[in-house]
């Protein structure tokens, strides 16, 4: 999916995600949009939003091997 994706599975409008999750608005929407790469993002920041959102940091990057990464460490 994505971080848009899930945020809305989730039932979160970018403002309530930032207050649940500690995550600034602004870096959000950047995430979102693309202006900033989720994927680069740091491990904290993925960590805030996955939990913030009930689900695994796999389900917001987009980045394929990374996302093999994660798999193959939560083994």
């Amino acid at each position: 999916m994505g971080l848009q994706e899930e945020r809305i599975k989730a039932g979160f409008s970018q403002a309530k995600l930032a207050a649940v999750s500690g995550v600034n608005k602004g870096m959000i929407q950047k995430y979102e949009i693309g202006y900033r790469d989720i994927n680069g993002a740091s491990i904290e920041t993925l960590c805030k939003l996955a939990v913030a959102m009930g689900c695994r940091i796999s389900d917001i990057i987009t980045n394929e091997n990374v996302k093999k990464m994660l798999k193959e460490c939560a083994e």
